[in-house]
């Protein structure tokens, strides 16, 4: 998916605004920041991804900034929230007349736990908002497309996204553990998954790989060996979340399932779907380009 110069002035920008409103007691350092921000605006290649975009940006603030995880305490609250959401419902599934489509449900409804597209939600409305996803409209069949994708698939590379919906994402892995491996981000992005949420997140026993990599979803010629690796041995990618959707989303060099809310004007317009709503698109390889990962040799 291509950078349009919305991002620009929507996520990322309200990203930006948040790390130097919490990081930077001077408004002249602030300005100072910016500047170079601005900077890499002005060289922006609209023509790329807006994860690349994110990547350039997390550089620089962690340049400047250092390594500090803002949203840690955030982390540890959504994924304790999870938990207490997961409890009450996990029972309940087991009595569904279509328990995979009422996890899938859960899943993509999780996604809602997201401070990068909202960075003033609340841990109440995030709650309210996984609450309510058994409800929504999604495609039957591109559920059941997904149950038979992963029935079949040998090696199954499961890209996570936001902490909180980590815990969730275990119901959908636990029937498929023994081909899962669980990707995540190299460093501190936003509220997203790294090494160090797996086990409070209850992930622990699944081989993790990471990106090695800064940017919000998936930028593979900057991705850790180890990642891509792994991308190359999968028959089937499935990746949570917007960031790696806009990402990966046409590339055609895996089979690949995307599971997310929509919460971005320019990805609504490109599905012409409503904000907020539950997302699951497959797509399939090309078979010209299959293990041709661009950029990476």
């Amino acid at each position: 998916m291509k950078t349009e110069r919305i991002c620009l002035e929507g996520c990322i920008g309200r990203i930006v605004q948040v790390m130097l409103e919490n990081c930077v007691p001077s408004e002249s350092r602030c300005q100072e920041i910016r500047e170079k921000l601005n900077g890499l605006y002005e060289r922006t290649d609209f023509s790329r991804t807006p994860s690349i975009l994110s990547r350039e940006v997390f550089r620089i603030l962690t340049d400047e900034l250092g390594a500090v995880d803002l949203y840690q305490e955030i982390k540890e609250k959504s994924i304790a929230l999870a938990w207490r959401l997961y409890g009450r419902i996990q029972p309940e599934l087991t009595k569904h007349p279509d328990p995979f489509s009422a996890i899938v449900h859960l899943v993509i409804g999780a996604n809602a736990i997201d401070y990068g597209t909202n960075p003033h939600l609340t841990l109440a409305e995030a709650e309210q908002l996984v609450l309510a996803s058994f409800d929504e409209p999604l495609d039957p069949e591109a559920v059941r497309k997904l149950k038979q994708r992963m029935d079949e698939a040998e090696n199954i590379l499961y890209i996570m996204d936001n902490c909180g919906e980590s815990v969730f994402d275990r119901l959908l892995l636990e029937p498929y553990a023994g081909k899962i491996t669980v990707a995540v981000r190299g460093y501190p992005v936003l509220n997203d998954v790294t090494r160090r949420e797996i086990k409070s997140s209850g992930l622990d026993t699944y081989r993790v790989v990471d990106t090695g990599d800064y940017a919000a979803g998936v930028c593979l010629e900057y991705c850790s060996a180890e990642f891509l690796d792994a991308y190359r041995a999968a028959d089937l990618v499935v990746a949570k979340g917007m960031g790696n959707f806009e990402s990966l989303e046409g590339m055609g060099i895996r089979d690949s399932a995307f599971l997310f809310r929509a919460k971005c004007p320019v990805v609504e317009k490109l599905l012409g779907v409503e904000h907020l709503t539950l997302q699951l698109i497959h797509q399939n390889a090309d078979p010209c380009k299959k293990n041709a990962i661009p950029c990476v040799y």
